[in-house]
């Protein structure tokens, strides 16, 4: 399987993770009910995961652009978890970063390798006749 296959899989996968995360907030980083009624969704974190979503569709179409702005978006995304206020040594948290991390580096990778072709295959090697 090529590795930008791998990449926006992985991307789609934190996106749907974050958009998860976004709509239920309390329920998925189990905050304590208080009694002033808080938020029950992170919009944030909600708007970066339908855009990380919808770019993995790019990335898969192997635009290297895509690809770095799949990295960035996951960056801002583990951001925007651990500055909601979110216990950091909790299992949610720990898989919000881990599936981050991995995402930035598969995409940094996919993103910056070069597509090698034999020598054979190449398109001006051109035949020996003799």
């Amino acid at each position: 399987m090529k590795l930008k296959t791998v990449a926006s899989a992985v991307s789609l996968v934190n996106g749907a993770w974050l958009v998860a995360a976004g709509a239920y907030w309390l329920q998925v980083f189990s905050f304590p009910q208080l009694g002033l009624g808080p938020q029950s969704e992170n919009w944030i974190v909600l708007a970066l995961g339908v855009i990380l979503a919808l770019d993995s569709a790019f990335c898969y179409l192997g635009w290297v652009e895509a690809l770095y702005a799949s990295a960035a978006i996951s960056a801002l995304g583990i951001m925007g978890i651990a500055i909601g206020g979110v216990e950091l040594t909790t299992l949610a948290f720990a898989f919000s970063a881990l599936i981050g991390l991995l995402t930035i580096a598969l995409d940094i990778l996919a993103a910056r390798r070069k597509v090698f072709i034999p020598e054979e295959d190449h398109p001006l090697n051109l035949p020996v006749f003799g």
